[in-house]
């Protein structure tokens, strides 16, 4: 029987090639982002010219009324969803000092609340059939890095929140994990110059900096069979020695 993917802002970026990766391996996807696009409809037709089914989902999933969209769409179309993926985050770097209010709830309210939204539209469906939930942290949820104060507050946060969700619906046949990408290379890095990028990749034992397919290849190892003891875990992806 195929299974499904519903991944959360993916028309771009890692989610892209993580919708793509999945379809490569026969998951239909439904593909996700928060306003409306023209990538969100084209990574779709990606997904299907690779032999599966795929739906495009345009809500906001930082509010319970889009997350609710966007679980009813995808178990509409499909039925029942095998993995949730939690990508849908916005970045920010700014010394402590010089954030706003605004800055404090949009990093922080938003980065939470689509993963806290999402997990809770998609288990109401998956506690009664089982699934996978993984979620999008960071590197700099543990590593020293300045100006990233509130965007690693949020990324810790998710740790815990995979931690959690991974007791609280283990018992249910629902396995919940956490991936946690370093420096990846996709439009949200491209203000970084080429000299900037070097010396991150320099940091790294590996000496380069991670591609999206880097991560898109996690995901869908720990939905699969394969990772089927694998709960409440974060694979750091970046490229360095983790302790």
């Amino acid at each position: 029987m195929t299974k499904t993917v519903a991944i959360s802002g993916s028309s771009r970026g890692i989610g892209r090639a993580m919708a793509l990766a999945f379809a490569e391996k026969g998951y239909n996807v439904v593909v996700n982002s928060k306003t409306t696009c023209d990538l969100g409809e084209e990574v779709a037709r990606e997904c299907e010219k690779l032999g599966v089914r795929a739906v495009y989902v345009q809500a906001d999933v930082s509010t319970e009324a889009g997350a609710k969209k966007f679980a009813k769409v995808a178990f509409d179309t499909f039925g029942k969803i095998d993995c949730l993926v939690n990508n849908a985050g916005v970045a920010q770097s700014k010394l402590l000092i010089d954030c706003t209010e605004d800055d404090v709830k949009n990093v922080l309210f938003h980065n939470i609340a689509c993963p806290v939204f999402c997990s809770k539209e998609f288990l109401k469906e998956m506690c009664k059939t089982g699934g996978v939930i993984i979620n999008i942290s960071s590197m700099l949820a543990k590593s020293n890095a300045a100006m990233e104060s509130l965007y690693a507050s949020s990324k810790a946060a998710i740790i815990g929140l995979t931690q959690a969700l991974a007791c609280e619906y283990g018992p249910s046949g629902v396995r919940v994990n956490a991936i946690a990408p370093g420096f990846i290379e996709t439009q949200m890095t491209d203000n970084f110059s080429a000299e900037e990028k070097r010396e991150f990749a320099n940091q790294t034992p590996l000496g380069r900096l991670g591609q999206p397919k880097d991560i898109s290849g996690l995901a869908v190892f720990l939905a699969s069979d394969e990772a089927s003891f694998v709960s409440g875990a974060t694979l750091f992806a970046d490229g360095a020695v983790t302790l």
